[in-house]
Parts: structure tokens; C-alpha cells; sequence
């Protein structure tokens, strides 16, 4: 009996302990604010996005038309001093074509034109305007219709990533400090810290055309008058204070 009567008093007393340890938890003040930081940094590489595309009679004719239009430019690239690992394709299809048309009563129709191919590459360069003009002007040579794009970018933003936390805790350091002097509180310790990593914008897009409207022969003056805008980097970190 008196074994029995200690167990009890044991578990009571454990409860009660544990009631005042969620008491005290539950009166805990605490302080909550968010850090922001921005920076914004200049772009280093260049990226050239390519569009290639004909139609022909026949897939086959289609496909051996776009490996030829690839070996020309790939040759042309050759003997401008870059690899043939450097350019990278995105997409490849053929796919059949058609246009619409009326016919001698009015009535619309559908008329078979062949077999187009389609071809997207990529070329990375670092920040390098003679080369930009070289490749462009290399574009021209390839049979079919070409188009492109070029967006420019930051190649490791991981140095941004770091800085902008860093600058991050420390907004939310000092706004605690600022308001808690304002409230006359004390800050203690952190109670917790949330960070939600989020992909970050690292490129830009300020240019896009056609090769057969920009004239017989590109020059370093013809595309390179582009200056791509600073990217602009943000992120935020919430800090929780305990405070008296």
C-alpha cells in the first residue's frame, strides 16, 4: 500500500512540475521580426539562345537538312575558336506543316506543306563582345530560317546567396535592438530562426531578332550598344527573441 501511495505521489508531483514548465512556457514574452536584405550586382555571361528551323518535302529530307544547317554552324564555330562541346541543344523536332486555305466555294482547308525541323541550342560565353559579334555573325551562314536571343547573367550566385543572408540576420539584429530600446524591453535569447531558401532570378533578357532584318554584317557596335541592367537579389530571415 505505502508502494503504491509513493508511485502516486510520484506521478503527481511529475505532472505538477510538467503544468508549471507549459505555465511558464505559455506566459514567455517573445519578439518576432523580419530581416530584408537586397543587393544588386553586374551580369558576366552572356548566353545566346538559337532557333533554326526549314521545311522539306519529306522528313527525311527535314532531317538531313537540320544536320546539315548543325554541321555548318558548327564548323563556322570551329574556326572562330570555340569547342564543339560548348554548344549545348535544348530542344530538337519535326513535326508535319500545314497552312490554311479557302477553297473556290469560300470553305477553309487544310493543305499539307511537308515536314518542318526545329532546333534550339544554347552557347555560354563569358561577358566577351567580340565574341558575341563572331557567333552572330557565324548565325547567318546557316540555311533556314535562324532567330535568336541573348540573356545575360550572373555564373555563381552563390557568394549573393551568402552575403544576402549575412545582411539578412544582421536587419533583423538591429531592428530588434531599435524596437525593443523603443519598448523597453531586454532581448534574450533566440528562440528561433525560419529561412525559406528561394531560387533567385539570375538572368536578363534585353535583346531578341531576327538575323535576315539586321543587315549584311554585324560589328561590335551593331548589337553590343546593350547595356544589360545590374540583377537585383532579395531575401528575408525571421528571427524570434525571447524578452523581458
Amino acid at each position: 500500500m505505502k508502494k503504491l501511495i509513493s508511485i502516486l505521489m510520484l506521478v503527481f508531483s511529475s505532472f505538477i512540475f510538467a503544468s508549471s514548465d507549459a505555465n511558464s512556457a505559455s506566459m514567455m514574452r517573445t519578439l518576432k521580426v523580419t530581416g530584408t536584405a537586397d543587393i544588386s550586382a553586374p551580369v558576366d555571361m552572356v548566353v545566346i539562345h538559337i532557333s533554326n528551323k526549314d521545311t522539306k518535302r519529306t522528313y527525311e529530307e527535314a532531317f538531313e537538312a537540320s544536320k546539315n544547317a548543325l554541321i555548318k554552324f558548327k564548323h563556322e564555330l570551329l574556326s572562330k575558336g570555340f569547342k564543339e562541346k560548348d554548344l549545348k541543344t535544348v530542344d530538337f523536332n519535326i513535326n508535319t506543316k500545314y497552312e490554311n486555305y479557302k477553297d473556290e466555294n469560300g470553305n477553309y482547308k487544310k493543305r499539307f506543306l511537308g515536314y518542318q525541323y526545329s532546333h534550339n541550342m544554347k552557347l555560354n560565353l563569358k561577358l566577351d563582345n567580340s565574341k558575341l559579334t563572331k557567333v552572330l555573325n557565324s548565325l547567318k551562314t546557316i540555311k533556314g530560317q535562324s532567330e535568336f536571343y541573348l540573356s545575360y547573367k550572373i555564373e555563381n550566385t552563390d557568394k549573393i546567396k551568402h552575403k544576402l543572408l549575412e545582411k539578412a540576420v544582421e536587419n533583423a539584429k538591429n531592428n530588434s535592438k531599435i524596437i525593443a530600446s523603443a519598448s523597453d524591453v531586454d532581448l534574450k535569447k533566440i528562440i528561433s530562426i525560419d529561412y525559406s531558401s528561394s531560387q533567385i532570378n539570375s538572368s536578363v533578357s534585353p535583346f531578341r531578332g531576327e538575323l535576315k532584318i539586321m543587315g549584311t554584317n554585324l560589328n561590335s557596335d551593331s548589337i553590343l550598344d546593350i547595356n544589360p541592367e545590374n540583377l537585383k537579389f532579395e531575401d528575408t530571415v525571421t528571427i524570434s527573441w525571447e524578452i523581458n
